[in-house]
């Protein structure tokens, strides 16, 4: 029997580094089993977006989730729990295509993006069929929810660059709103599909979506500060980068409150340190 959770600074790094490890492997194996012999640039572009992703911080907000619920290592099958988290990754790779393209097609301020529209709706396209492939490798107990929890999200992402294109991001309002409604959506996501296969009890996913949704939301706004405003920013230039500071500062307060609203048995530490990383 494995022994409950618990052990050094220097273990939980070793094993935070092993999963970013696995999830990068499980990406990319993905990607290469379904864009085999496809379109060649389209394939290329897609492969470009998941490759540039400096840690899979999506897939290991999924893994905290479960490591803080579940009562011991092995309480719940790794490989669903690699299956979802690059499935997570996945579909935040379809949203940074979709989401320059959005920005270049708009054309309401200088980039220096020079996507072609027709390549990068069809990379957009294999980002988002093999994040429905991934999650299709969950065990069985666990992946009806699970799918339709990717769903949900999906459809929530179209529908939002859908609203963008009619009605461009502007103030910082709006960006937040958008931030909300894409990377805080998919935080929400990884949260969820990590205490579907936990088996959290409905309070704890709710707490546990929250802190997923705000951080998430807090660490896109922080980016979107500290890009290339020229290259990959949803941010209008008229939009005053203290003030979206200020809100990233409250939303990763907020994702600590859920954090505190969860109860004794939970080991807080593992997600508290998912709140204040920034990639």
């Amino acid at each position: 029997m494995t022994p409950p959770k618990g052990g050094s600074n220097v273990t939980d790094a070793t094993d935070a580094a092993g999963r970013s490890s696995d999830a990068d492997s499980t990406v990319e194996s993905r990607f290469r089993s379904l864009f085999d012999g496809l379109d060649g640039s389209a394939a290329a572009t897609a492969r470009e977006v998941v490759e540039e992703s400096k840690t899979p911080w999506y897939a290991n907000l999924l893994a905290d989730t479960v490591d803080t619920v579940s009562e011991t290592d092995d309480a719940v099958d790794a490989s669903s729990v690699r299956a979802a988290g690059s499935a997570v990754e996945l579909l935040w790779g379809y949203y940074r295509v979709r989401g320059r393209l959005l920005v270049q097609l708009s054309d309401a301020r200088a980039h220096s993006l020079t996507m072609d529209s027709t390549t990068a709706l069809l990379a957009g396209d294999y980002l988002h069929a093999a994040a429905y492939s991934s999650i299709s490798s969950v065990s069985s107990s666990h992946l009806g929810s699970c799918v339709e929890r990717l769903n949900e999200a999906a459809r929530g992402l179209v529908g939002t660059f859908r609203s963008a294109e009619r009605a461009p991001v502007r103030t910082e309002a709006e960006v937040v709103s958008y931030c909300e409604d894409t990377a805080g959506r998919l935080g929400e996501t990884a949260s969820a599909l990590g205490s579907m296969l936990a088996d959290a009890d409905e309070p704890q996913r709710r707490l546990l979506g929250r802190v997923g949704r705000e951080t998430s939301v807090a660490r896109q706004l922080r980016r979107i500060c500290e890009s290339d405003p020229a290259a990959t920013a949803i941010s209008p230039p008229e939009c005053d980068e203290s003030l979206l500071r200020e809100r990233a500062a409250r939303r990763r307060d907020d994702a600590l409150d859920a954090l505190r609203e969860l109860p004794g048995s939970v080991d807080r530490s593992v997600l508290r340190a998912s709140v204040g990383r920034p990639e």
